[in-house]
């Protein structure tokens, strides 16, 4: 969640992956954000149980490569990074 309320206070207004995942109320919970590059690779061999993923795409994570891009985490577990400017799924997580 550090990761996604720094996102936001550098970006500020607007609609990317982070503030997406914060603007969430699914479930009725308002506690969601845009989970790590670990937190994702480790949820993804769960993918079937937790349902909604869309095969073969690349999800982002809060996780930084560099300046310029951000990790990804495919459905089929393969990671790479990408633009930070470009379109790709979104997850939402939250902590229990």
């Amino acid at each position: 969640m550090a990761n996604t309320n720094a996102i936001i206070a550098n970006q500020g207004p607007g609609s990317y992956a982070a503030k997406i995942c914060r603007a969430y109320t699914g479930g009725g919970y308002a506690d969601w954000y845009l989970p790590s590059f670990m937190e994702l690779y480790l949820i993804m061999p769960q993918k079937s149980v937790i349902g909604g993923f869309v095969t073969g795409q690349y999800y982002w994570t809060s996780s930084e490569a560099n300046n310029n891009n951000a990790w990804l985490v495919s459905s089929n577990s393969t990671q790479t990074f990408g633009p930070k400017n470009t379109t790709f799924c979104v997850r939402a997580v939250r902590s229990f």
